[in-house]
């Protein structure tokens, strides 16, 4: 971790200002969305020619972020100007701060001290928003937070009464954890970013010397050619470099497996704090496809081989993965695979498909808690393969069409044989349950 620490500010600062420009735009939207429930709740309550003009502004400074948003993403290469565009964040967000932390100096209705908590609630919430969305560039959230929440905490004060002055020492409380998270969030983002330009250039550098060592080897070959002792020493040296080029691609496969163990866990996270069930549906549909890619990486970082997958393993540890997933133990699984094994450019877009089917089995084909699922693959000549799914449920519904499918995942799965293997797909309806047969391969 020491070296990382020594890349150059000009290579982190526009990753770390480009996610906070990304995810701006929701910070707008929501700007806009509270000033108008509150202006609609004050209105009679403060004198509307305050509250007009206070919504204007608060429009404005609404309009000047979406603008300065707009050209950010028109710049081809932003990077050269990255100071400039981070000043412009600073400013717009240090704009909207305080016109929010005036709502409680021109806006705080003196009596009526529900109305008094729910612009207290409000400027809460925005600031506790900023913590996810702008923390990545810890001035601009501070820009934000400092002045939206000051202003409330000092009136607050001022008021002297029990009760406000213990809704004061709530409001520093809950900035000063609030900042605190922010802190820890921002480090963690930086590390992040850190570890992965880090990365990138010992991958470069590696990379470097493992041409610089072919040519090497090369001109030695060439040389020694007519001596038995230099042919030794050219092999052996050829060898080491693709040793050394065999550990770097497991390395690689075992760093993209752990990449997108993290991407798993931060669904699962976001997942979490999401009650509707349709959206942590699709959380968990796209974990399942990450892990379906995860398990390929897995599999190749484990073995000898760092190009091909055994079919027959992999089904067994995605079926074990998805079973769990949908918790479908009751559900019986029966794989015939051997003798399968697929390149890197089939294993990818082969589970992914195998992924989408299973899963459509297990949610939607039995009535009950078990079923029968049978999945069969076998090769009918050389690299052509034929792969069998087959449930033993309800059945496909008469008006889903595999060649005109409106789900994401049938889409999918079709768009991934045809584009990526370059086969296809059939679905026979003619049995109990449903069949899938897939052919590939061959070209």
């Amino acid at each position: 971790m020491d070296d990382t620490q020594n890349l150059p500010d000009e290579r982190i600062l526009p990753v770390l200002v480009a996610q906070v420009y990304n995810r701006a735009g929701l910070g707008v939207i929501g700007t806009v969305i509270n000033a108008s429930i509150l202006t609609y709740l004050l209105w009679g309550l403060i004198s509307n020619i305050t509250l007009t003009v206070w919504m204007a502004l608060t429009l404005l400074s609404a309009g000047i972020r979406l603008i300065v948003l707009k050209k950010f993403k028109k710049q081809e290469n932003f990077a050269r100007n990255i100071h400039y565009w981070r000043r412009w964040l600073i400013f717009g967000l240090g704009l909207s701060g305080i016109l929010w932390g005036s709502s409680a100096i021109f806006l705080f209705p003196a009596g009526s001290t529900a109305h008094q908590a729910f612009i207290a609630f409000l400027i809460a919430g925005m600031v506790a928003g900023a913590v996810g969305t702008f923390s990545a560039v810890m001035a601009a959230f501070l820009a934000f937070s400092i002045p939206a929440l000051l202003p409330l905490i000092i009136r607050f004060f001022m008021l002297g009464d029990p009760l406000h002055l213990a809704m004061a020492f709530m409001t520093v409380l809950f900035a000063v954890l609030t900042f605190t998270t922010a802190k820890h969030i921002s480090n963690s983002i930086l590390e992040l970013v850190v570890l992965k330009e880090t990365f990138f250039d010992q991958l470069e550098h590696r990379t470097a010397e493992l041409q610089r060592l072919n040519e090497r080897f090369s001109q030695e070959i060439a040389e020694h050619k007519k001596t038995e002792k230099a042919l030794r020493a050219s092999e052996a040296q050829i060898e080491k470099a693709l040793e050394e080029k065999t550990i770097l691609l497991q390395e690689i496969h075992h760093r993209v497996k752990n990449n997108m163990q993290v991407i798993i866990s931060l669904m699962h996270l976001q997942s979490a704090q999401i009650k509707e069930e349709k959206v942590q549906s699709s959380f968990k549909e796209a974990s399942s496809r990450v892990n379906a890619m995860a398990l390929i990486h897995n599999i190749l970082y484990e073995s000898n081989s760092i190009s091909e997958v055994h079919l027959s393993e992999y089904l067994q540890r995605l079926t074990d993965s998805l079973v769990r997933m949908y918790d479908a133990g009751a559900v019986q699984i029966e794989i015939q695979a051997n003798g399968c094994r697929l390149n890197m450019d089939q294993a990818i877009p082969c589970g992914l498909i195998l992924n989408e089917l299973i899963s459509n089995s297990l949610k939607h084909a039995f009535s009950g808690p078990s079923g029968q699922i049978r999945i069969e693959a076998f090769p009918c000549e050389k690299d052509h393969y034929v792969l069998l799914v087959q449930d033993n449920g309800i059945g496909l519904p008469d008006h889903i069409d595999l060649h005109h499918a409106s789900t994401l995942g049938l889409r999918l799965v079709r768009g991934l044989t045809v584009h990526q293997l370059g086969g296809r797909i059939e679905v026979d309806r003619s049995k109990q349950g449903t069949c899938y047969r897939l052919e590939f391969g061959g070209q």
